[in-house]
């Protein structure tokens, strides 16, 4: 199977050598470094990247206006409070981003860095009261929304900036996808060739198996079946599974899983809108009525990888280097009195 792959790579004809050689070489970095191995691996990995960067780049069209995060945009901005519980708890999550920190310790990058604000959005249902009509309806079911997990991105010095280097943060964070299924497959192998081993060794002590076994079974073996022909079926289904991550988890196949993650980057990368109308304690409104004195929140999410995807709600956000020591002055840490 990797000769054949590997020859339509090698007769691949239509291939622009328009990718930087060095974004070639951190693919293979973030992945596995042992495909430099292999012939042909950067021309192999060319046509997946430029679909990756090509997708990314498209996901700054879908971006909305910046949010400026400020102790001010408390009083103008109603999503800020439903974002963060307060202006100390903002202040928290811009001192915690290094990136950020990095962006104004460096004084040619200007006082205004252009961002993006992650966070994860959950939903709970709980009860209270509404009043319909003049009537106080108790016991009524609400969805409230809460944001946390609160992360500041790629500061950028413009919003144009911004722009240009989404294509390597998507590029990378597909990097990061594939990383996680190669290792979750050799995880899995392993358990598998474990499991393996422990049926081969119950089969030894069963009578019948033609083998003698001496000792004890290991202390998890007590799930296994009991008859030689359950664990001879179990024997031989773990075999073919094992056999085909073998396949998966050769270079040839690490090769094979890494272009196929970059050339189809939307299934890996799932991109939507998001319309939200809350009330000021973030409970979803649901009847017109209902939403007259809601906000009205617009953010995108992003699901990332298969299996067990990871949610994440993104807004583009500014913020100026003055506005954050105002944040600072007004609600940082208390200074300490000195004896």
């Amino acid at each position: 199977m990797g000769i054949e792959w590997f020859g339509r790579w090698f007769s691949w004809a239509g291939a622009r050598p328009d990718v930087d050689p060095s974004v070639l070489e951190k693919v293979v970095d973030r992945t596995d470094p042992r495909l430099r191995l292999l012939p042909g691996y950067a021309r192999a990995l060319r046509a997946g990247v430029r679909q990756s960067l090509t997708f990314s780049a498209g996901l700054g069209e879908r971006l909305d206006t910046p949010l400026p995060l400020s102790l001010r945009s408390f009083t103008t901005e109603r999503r800020l409070g439903l974002f963060f519980s307060s202006p100390a708890s903002l202040l928290a999550v811009l001192e915690r981003s290094e990136p950020l920190q990095q962006f104004f310790r460096s004084p040619s990058l200007g006082g205004e860095a252009h961002a993006l604000l992650l966070m994860q959005r959950s939903e709970n249902l709980r009860f209270g009261c509404v009043e319909r009509n003049g009537e106080v309806i108790n016991d009524v079911a609400h969805t409230v929304v809460s944001f946390d997990h609160h992360r500041i991105i790629l500061p950028c010095p413009s919003r144009a900036a911004l722009l240009e280097a989404l294509p390597m943060r998507g590029l990378e964070v597909l990097l990061a996808i594939a990383n996680r299924h190669l290792v979750s497959e050799e995880q899995l192998r392993a358990e598998l060739e474990g499991e393996l081993m422990r049926v081969e060794m119950k089969l030894a002590t069963l009578p019948g198996s033609g083998a003698l076994l001496a000792g004890t079974l290991p202390s998890d073996s007590h799930h296994l079946p009991d008859t030689l022909p359950a664990l001879k079926r179990m024997r031989e289904e773990l075999q073919g599974r094992i056999a085909q991550l073998r396949q998966m988890t050769e270079l040839t196949g690490v090769l094979k899983t890494v272009c196929h993650i970059l050339e189809h980057p939307a299934d890996y990368f799932r991109v939507s809108p998001a319309r939200l109308m809350l009330d000021r304690m973030g409970v979803l409104q649901s009847e017109p009525a209902d939403a007259a004195d809601a906000t009205e929140v617009t953010l995108e999410e992003v699901v990332l990888g298969h299996g067990k995807p990871m949610s994440r709600a993104v807004v583009p956000v500014v913020i100026h280097y003055d506005e954050l020591m105002e944040l600072r002055r007004d609600f940082g840490p208390v200074a300490q009195p000195t004896s």
